[in-house]
């Protein structure tokens, strides 16, 4: 199903998103607590498209949210990627 998803033009690796589903690799986002994942994470469930996104990779994608270190842009051509591989 992987090599099935093309890459964007942004060219994301496939590979970080092949980890074990159980393992978070983001350190969580400093200044933040855990209401605030509570929150976004709600937030991103709440949509029905990301229902079957593991909670660990929610939980990734809420600290890459926290640490705006990545544009409004790619955070959501990541979220499409994952959209497309938990599916």
């Amino acid at each position: 199903m992987v090599s099935q998803v093309r890459q964007t033009s942004k060219s994301y690796s496939t590979r970080a998103f092949l980890r074990p589903v159980s393992e978070v690799t983001e350190k969580w986002a400093e200044r933040f607590v855990v209401g605030d994942y509570v929150k976004e994470l709600d937030a991103l469930y709440r949509q029905r498209e990301n229902v079957l996104l593991p909670v660990p990779v929610a939980v990734d994608y809420c600290t890459a949210t926290f640490k705006g270190t990545s544009s409004k842009a790619d955070l959501e051509q990541k979220l499409i990627l994952l959209r497309k591989i938990y599916r």
